[in-house]
């Protein structure tokens, strides 16, 4: 037996829509048996305060959580260097979304 694996790197729906991913892609990504990219900004929350930090605070829309299941995605990473960029609470409430 074997198993269709999609991996990929950052991912950030900077446009907030829901066809951010290409339709050729997409077909791909649904494919396969398992797919996983990396989450690389937290979604926004209230009150959020950006770290002190050198560069750009970077952060997506709640609703790109739901864009990436429908795009096929199974799983997420989140280790990468703008997860943090709002803090512990924004991480926190971007995993509990998440689950």
């Amino acid at each position: 037996m074997s198993l269709k694996l999609f991996a990929c790197g950052d991912i950030v729906n900077f446009t907030e829509k829901e066809d951010f991913i290409d339709s050729d892609l997409k077909a791909i990504i649904t494919k396969c048996d398992i797919s996983i990219c990396n989450f690389e900004a937290p979604i926004k929350t209230n009150n959020r305060q950006p770290i002190k930090k050198a560069g750009p605070h970077v952060h997506q829309s709640k609703k790109s959580i739901r864009y990436l299941k429908n795009s096929g995605f199974d799983f997420v990473s989140l280790a990468n260097n703008h997860i943090y960029d709002y803090g512990q609470k924004s991480l926190e409430n971007t995993i509990d979304e998440l689950k």
